[in-house]
């Protein structure tokens, strides 16, 4: 039993003390969450839990609902701030408020309804108080004021007045009560009696009674911490590391946690933790983590995790993990590459610079001259040599000595290469060879000739070669001469398993090269010099195939690093099983892509890389196991229809009937887990999806399925690690069939179906009819249409025919016109030249009177005109019987001069075939002007070529 005893204070030790025996000031990780995540009010003053593990806190516009996933805001009937939450042992959440109590209970569709305890007090009227605490003693409820208190036993109120109490609390089973400007008292025979004067704890009032060892500590409110010895009934202050500031501070809260460590938290200062040897084990405020300073609630949850209540927000504490962080945010340390622990002094190496951690005096600050991207930090041989952008150093202390001006000068390795033992290099350029000098000291021999490249990691297999992987793309295989002075062989590589020009990065496992970037593990063959698929690890480790990197811990555990997840595998004859894993994203900080990197000290500690912050990781043994399981469950179902307007809850612990019309449902799941723990679900629905598929990835942990056919489904969910399946839930539904699928539906289906039937043949034969109709009377119509067709080709041909008769008299009255004109020039000239002869006298006059009487008659013929005029009509559409129809006071002459005019004749012409002068054709235009009423600007021959 001792020996038992022994190895438990061992533990304990060990776990609470780690910020002494660890080379960096480490705290516990804090998750942060402001109003606008949780979306309530800022201030919240109470904090509860629930069987199930959902957290509740009382905020200032209601209950605030965590569980895990999702944040629900329940206010009160009143809106009114809620003071105080208690989950009692019979499934109620207790609630006070100002003027208001009572409780809140789950229906069948997992909502909240609250129920009011006010209206059970009689003869009790409220004077502008609010309930602050509640507690579950024997049975009861009690709700605390600062005037009275009330107790409630599931049926009837009972006021107890006349003890004014500043607080209530539960200790060694016994209800205790700091009473206002009073003394210590214990809750006796329906009564609270004095027990302890308040002048032997600083005339102070006590806020908390908490056990340690064989004794009790007295936390007051700012008198510190007090002792109080059962045996002599003597109080004595605590001495420990933060009682004066703890006077400062003022106490509001304080709880104790499974592992027997005081969380304190203060108005003005955060939180604290103490073991019980009083050492502060870790401190919290607005400095190192916490969102303000001001603590209103503080609570220890089922995963022995810390939530904290602030006056602006919340806080989660994650002091049951494994992780530990050394942040030292006012430096703004960058990306972390690299790190040494040393016994008294540590380095850092982050894309700032070098940093230099003195644990004696633990102060952090840059080494001089170490400024810029700094690679490496490595202790070979008792040196400590320094990878740098502008070369490598030897660092003592803060000092910076020049060994390597080889610029970019990244990892550095201690290997045996042709039986010399040296120190290779990889940089921007060369691979660097480093060698001992007769002192056994380290220096710069050599670079590697005839080879250059970016080179970001090396490995050396068994045979001595050198593996470089590229910066961006493919992997060398180097042999050295003998001298180590050049590469004598180089092979490249850059293609895994048919893929091309890939980022190849190599490590080591159990002593064998291994290779990823080709969506798989890979390893070289010796025998067929090639790289080949490493069977073994994609067999055990398919979910860390593009994992860039791999970091030994001992003999059988490696961490794997991939862009989500540091991952612990243990090896061992069974294969290789990831016993931890870690996802980024519960990292406000995460590492850059592909610089995560786990550093592993002389004594197995292990640390990992943030961007600007360092993660220690401790071995699961020192964790509180409690009986916690990690549990998936149902938050809600709801159905609503296709418009999204009806939409309503579902019970979560039946099967349920949901209309047609309501076939999109949409299920929530939550798993109120708060460790780093990583959780994933892969669910599917039995009647739609395939049987064996299962889905990964169900963001929220919320499903949504729409428009689903009618029939009966149960929708699975399983909560499983990287190694087992935690929990598992199963929910049944039934879609009923739509109206129009209904057995009575169906039946008129049927008997419509026949009447089809029938319908469809006696339709079929009558369309066959009609059709066989059709076609004849198609037939008639298509010989109509070619005989119709057949008269427009014979009327086309008579219109061309027409037309060419019509082309040939136009052709004819033009010749005609012009003969005439011609014929009637001729006769005139004859004429003249018979006056001229006449008015010689050679000649007989009477012979010439009878000539010139002749060539008269045969230029004023009228037959001429007749014939004119027929053809002209008929060329012309009618043209004298349209005139005369709209202008009947036209006379024959007007006629014949509107005939000339519509052949575009000169003035001249026209004057020849009138037998007119010139000038008698201008009196006639303007008389046939004005018969015709045409305004003097119109051109009359237009007019008479437009008319129709």
């Amino acid at each position: 039993m001792r020996k038992t005893i022994l190895i438990l204070c061992c533990i304990l030790c060990f776990s609470v003390t780690f910020t002494d025996i660890y080379s960096f000031p480490l705290t516990p990780r804090v998750t942060n969450y402001s109003v606008h995540e949780y979306r309530g009010g800022n201030q919240n003053w109470s904090i509860t839990q629930d069987k199930q593990g959902r957290i509740y806190f009382g905020n200032n516009k209601g209950v605030l609902e965590y569980d895990g996933i999702n944040w629900r805001l329940y206010p009160l009937p009143s809106n009114d701030i809620v003071r105080c939450v208690y989950y009692s042992s019979d499934n109620r959440l207790y609630v006070g408020s100002y003027e208001e109590f009572g409780y809140f209970i789950r229906d069948d569709f997992n909502q909240l309804q609250y129920i009011s305890l006010k209206g059970l007090l009689s003869d009790f009227s409220f004077k502008n108080e609010e309930i602050w605490n509640i507690l579950e003693y024997s049975g009861k409820v009690y709700f605390q004021y600062f005037s009275t208190y009330f107790e409630y036993d599931g049926q009837e109120v009972k006021v107890y007045k006349g003890f004014p109490p500043l607080n209530m609390f539960i200790y060694d089973n016994k209800i205790f009560s700091q009473r206002i400007n009073g003394n210590l008292s214990v809750y006796k025979n329906g009564d609270f009696k004095p027990i302890l004067n308040r002048e032997k704890y600083g005339n102070d009032d006590i806020i908390r009674v908490l056990p340690i060892k064989d004794k009790s500590l007295l936390f007051t409110r700012n008198q510190g911490i007090f002792v109080f010895n059962h045996v002599d009934s003597t109080t004595n202050v605590w001495r420990n590391e933060i009682n004066e500031d703890l006077k400062s501070s003022s106490i509001n809260k304080v709880i104790s946690m499974k592992d027997s460590v005081y969380v304190i938290g203060t108005l003005s200062n955060g939180v604290y933790a103490l073991d019980n040897d009083g050492k502060l084990l870790w401190k919290l405020n607005s400095g190192n983590g916490l969102m303000n300073n001001t603590v209103l609630g503080l609570y220890c949850d089922s995963e022995n995790n810390v939530w904290v209540g602030l006056d602006n927000g919340l806080a989660k504490i994650y002091s049951n993990s494994n992780l530990y962080t050394f942040d030292p945010t006012p430096h703004h340390i960058g990306m972390v590459y690299d790190v040494l622990i040393g016994d008294k002094e540590s380095y850092i190496a982050s894309n700032q610079g070098l940093y230099y951690y003195q644990k004696k005096t633990g102060t952090l600050k840059m080494v001089p001259g170490s400024e810029g991207q700094t690679w490496s930090i490595s202790n070979i041989d008792g040196q400590i040599i320094c990878g740098h952008n502008t070369g490598s150093f030897l660092i003592e202390g803060e000092k910076v000595i020049p060994l390597s001006s080889v610029r970019g000068a990244r990892n550095i390795i201690k290997c045996t290469i042709n039986n010399q033992e040296i120190l290779l290099q990889n940089t921007y350029t060369f691979l660097n060879i480093y060698r001992k000098d007769q002192n056994g000291k380290w220096y710069y021999s050599n670079k590697v000739e005839k080879f250059l490249n970016l080179i970001e990691h090396v490995e050396i297999d068994h045979l001595g070669n050198i593996w470089a992987g590229h910066m961006h793309r493919g992997i060398f295989r180097l042999k050295l001469n003998e001298n180590l002075t050049e590469a004598e062989e180089i092979e490249f590589f850059d293609t895994l398993h048919e893929k091309k020009n890939l980022k190849i990065n190599v490590f080591k496992i159990g002593g064998r090269i291994i290779f990823t970037g080709g969506n798989g593990f890979y390893t070289y063959d010796d025998i067929g010099k090639k790289i080949v698929s490493y069977e073994k690890l994609n067999e055990y480790l398919p979910s860390l195939k593009n994992c860039y990197n791999v970091v030994q811990r001992n003999s059988s555990e490696y961490w794997f690093i991939d862009d989500k997840n540091y991952s612990l595998v243990k090896f061992s004859q069974n294969g290789y099983n990831v016993i931890y894993q870690i996802s980024l994203s519960v990292f406000d900080n995460p590492p850059i892509d592909g610089r995560g990197n786990v550093f592993i000290t002389k004594e197995k500690e292990v640390y990992l890389a943030l961007n600007g912050a360092l993660i220690k990781y401790i071995d699961e043994g020192r964790l509180i196991n409690d009986s916690q399981v990690f549990k998936l469950d149902i938050r809600e179902i709801s159905v609503s229809d296709n418009s999204g307007a009806n939409s309503f809850y579902l019970p979560v612990n039946r099967k349920s009937e949901i209309s047609y019309e309501n076939n999109n449902i949409r299920i929530s799941l939550y798993c109120p887990a708060f460790r780093e723990k990583s959780l994933n679900v892969r669910y599917r629905l039995d009647g739609l999806d395939e049987a064996g598929l299962w889905y990964e990835n169900m963001e929220n942990l919320q499903k949504e399925y729409s428009r689903l056919p009618y029939g009966e489904y149960t929708f699975r969910a399983k909560l499983y690690d990287s190694q087992d399946s935690l929990s598992e839930i199963n929910y049944s539904f039934i879609i009923e069939r739509p109206y129009y699928l209904s057995y009575l539906a169906i039946v008129i289906y049927t008997i419509l179906g026949v009447a089809g039937i029938i319908f469809i043949v006696y339709s079929v034969y009558n369309y066959t009819s009609k059709k066989k109709n059709r076609q004849i009377q198609e037939q008639k119509r298509q010989h109509e249409i070619e005989l119709e067709h057949q008269q427009k080709q014979i009327i086309e041909l008579e219109k061309e025919q027409l037309a060419s008769e019509l082309r040939f008299k136009s052709k004819e009255l033009a010749n005609f016109t012009m003969m005439s004109i011609k014929n009637k020039e001729f006769l005139i000239h004859i004429k003249e030249e018979l006056q001229k002869q006449q008015e010689k006298g050679h000649t007989p006059k009477q012979f010439f009177n009878n000539m010139i009487r002749i060539i008269d008659e045969n230029i004023t013929s009228d037959d001429d005109w007749a014939l004119f005029q027929s053809n002209f009509d008929r060329i012309h559409e009618n043209f004298f019987r349209n005139l005369k129809e709209r202008y009947p006071d036209l006379t024959p002459n007007d006629l014949r001069l509107c005939a000339l005019l519509r052949l575009n004749l000169s003035t001249k012409d026209i004057s020849n075939m009138m037998n007119i002068s010139v000038r008698g054709i201008e009196a006639a235009r303007y008389r046939l002007r004005k018969r015709l009423n045409i305004p003097s600007e119109q051109d009359l021959t237009d007019f008479m070529i437009r008319f129709r």
